[in-house]
């Protein structure tokens, strides 16, 4: 059901935000949402906006569980950020070049007070929003959903906004060259 709800999210969105802790699953929901919106001819998003948790604040955020519990569940995690972050990039660099300008991937260097979603479609606005509570496995969370046009939605969004505005864009570089000495590399 949750992966069901963030695809339609994904196909009736014009424009999107989606914070996360790890993003771990999202490319595939990328992929669907867009295969759904080819069929029915609406194309790449107008604006599409991705969110990391930074890696000091997956590292700062404790688990219910024993120290050595605790020190697995880190690791799993801080693997399913990297993942996430590699097949979310792979996925949106493999589509269309002339999307490059709607989309971008950003990562949050404070602490995120909830992962999310924001998005405008053609009855309005919309967000779905779940708490990041303190040694709470997300996966049991709560989500509150919110239409437009209330003062709790437009604070909510605000926030959603600034964590957008504020955060570092990911920058990747694939480098292709040759290394012509034991200290330089050089770049054709």
């Amino acid at each position: 059901p949750e992966r069901r709800r963030l695809i339609n999210a994904l196909v009736e969105a014009e424009e999107i935000n989606i914070i996360g802790l790890t993003n771990s699953h999202l490319a595939g929901h990328l992929k669907q949402a867009l295969e759904e919106r080819r069929e029915r001819s609406l194309g790449f998003w107008r604006s599409l906006t991705i969110v990391f948790a930074s890696a000091e604040f997956l590292e700062r955020l404790p688990s219910e569980r024993t120290d050595s519990e605790n020190i697995r569940t880190a690791l799993a995690r801080h693997q399913a950020w990297l993942q996430g972050k590699r097949e979310v990039l792979q996925f949106l660099l493999s589509l269309n070049s002339e999307w490059r300008d709607n989309w971008s991937c950003r990562e949050y260097q404070h602490n995120l007070p909830f992962v999310g979603v924001l998005h405008t479609h053609a009855r309005g606005q919309g967000l779905r929003i779940a708490h990041i509570l303190p040694g709470r496995d997300l996966r049991e969370a709560l989500y509150i959903e919110l239409e437009g046009g209330t003062p709790l939605f437009e604070q909510t969004a605000e926030a959603i906004r600034r964590i957008c505005k504020t955060s570092r864009q990911i920058v990747e570089w694939i480098l292709l060259g040759t290394v012509a000495g034991k200290e330089t590399l050089r770049i054709e």
